[in-house]
């Protein structure tokens, strides 16, 4: 089975497999990888810059988050 890429070229069958194989490996480390406590993870110093007030209000359950 093969279907054409954007390019017109045919892609065989085997390329989307193998795709889709890499990708579902890469998704089973990271669930692996995962912390199945419960906890949530800091957020990274510096990263996601959050005024004050926002935390405030998103801590509160506001529905403007």
């Amino acid at each position: 089975m093969a279907t054409t890429s954007g390019a017109g070229h045919p892609l065989p069958y085997d390329t989307y497999r193998e795709a889709i194989e890499r990708e579902t490996r890469r998704f089973a480390e990271t669930v692996g990888g995962a912390d199945h406590t419960g906890a949530v993870p800091p957020v990274p110093t510096g990263r996601w810059p959050i005024s004050p007030s926002t935390w405030e209000r998103c801590s509160a359950g506001s529905a403007r988050c």
